[in-house]
């Protein structure tokens, strides 16, 4: 039994003893770098055993606590980079742009006019309206906007018209050598052809919609080709065939709007003034007047 009690006052005293000492090694760790304003890694790892608050330790061995300092700037670089998402999401969408280029394929229909006058009785009886169907104008070019909204490129175009067969409105003509005649004129075709250059705007009206006015100079070459049938009531009839081709400066205006569905595809439709005139004259003072329009056109944009 008494030894018993002696190994319990044993470890008693082992345990009172034990606390001067961790309170000695404390109180060394503490005033140590209050002198030196350091730490050892055994004092540090001292006081983290004895549950000493961070904070303490890095005030006692000098170590300043960069934390909040750290902190702070994370705070300020996230505000930073709010501001900057503000800014741009308040900003005109026509600010915004980005360097975009691409091929241009554009299809529409076309219409034209003939008019036939002399100093004779056949002058005006062959006037008629010209149709180049619902494709008969087509283009290809090459357009790009720049980062300043700039729209520029180049590019060729051809439209295309032609008529049916007319007869003279005036009634039967009468020769007093030949006899009685009919006067028929087909044109077959006015093919107009533009090698051009273009500059406009890029107005941005959202992320994906553009409308971009331009306008389109370069040389413009009509080619004209129509015969004329002469039926004599007595004689066989006489043929007459015309090919005369005409060049000039050309200007037209185009006015599209495009919507980008992707990457690498557009699609849109324009409204273009893009006309031409091409009259023949001769020496008898008769004169032919042809002249083609393009007024719509669908479009599809190639970007790369």
């Amino acid at each position: 039994m008494l030894s018993q009690y002696n190994l319990r006052g044993a470890i008693h005293v082992c345990v009172v003893k034990r606390i001067p000492l961790a309170l000695a090694f404390a109180f060394l760790l503490f005033t140590l770098p209050a002198f030196a304003n350091t730490c050892t890694d055994e004092q540090v790892l001292g006081m983290i055993k004895l549950k000493v608050p961070f904070e303490t330790v890095l005030k006692a061995c000098g170590i300043e606590d960069k934390r909040e300092e750290e902190s702070e700037k994370k705070v300020q670089v996230k505000i930073k980079e709010k501001k900057k998402r503000k800014v741009s999401e308040d900003e005109d969408p026509s600010v915004l742009s980005q360097e975009i280029q691409g091929i241009r394929v554009a299809l529409g229909g076309s219409t034209g006019t003939f008019r036939y006058t002399d100093n004779t009785i056949l002058s005006g009886d062959f006037d008629h309206d010209l149709s180049g169907g619902a494709f008969g104008a087509f283009s290809v070019s090459y357009v790009r906007t720049n980062e300043n909204n700039l729209f520029f490129g180049g590019g060729f175009s051809s439209v295309n018209v032609s008529g049916p067969k007319v007869m003279q409105t005036g009634g039967t003509y009468y020769s007093p050598t030949y006899g009685y005649f009919d006067v028929y004129v087909t044109v077959k075709s006015v093919q107009t052809t533009f090698l051009f250059g273009l500059i406009g705007y890029d107005v941005k009206i959202s992320d994906d919609f553009s409308f971009q006015p331009n306008i389109r100079i370069g040389e413009i070459s009509i080619n004209t080709k129509w015969t004329e049938q002469v039926a004599w009531y007595s004689y066989l009839d006489d043929y007459y065939n015309y090919d005369k081709k005409i060049s000039s400066f050309g200007f037209q205006i185009d006015l599209p709007i495009m919507f980008r569905l992707d990457e690498n595809i557009g699609i849109g439709a324009d409204l273009c003034l893009c006309g031409s005139v091409a009259e023949v004259l001769y020496s008898n003072g008769s004169s032919y007047k042809f002249t083609s329009l393009n007024l719509f056109n669908i479009m599809v944009d190639f970007y790369f």
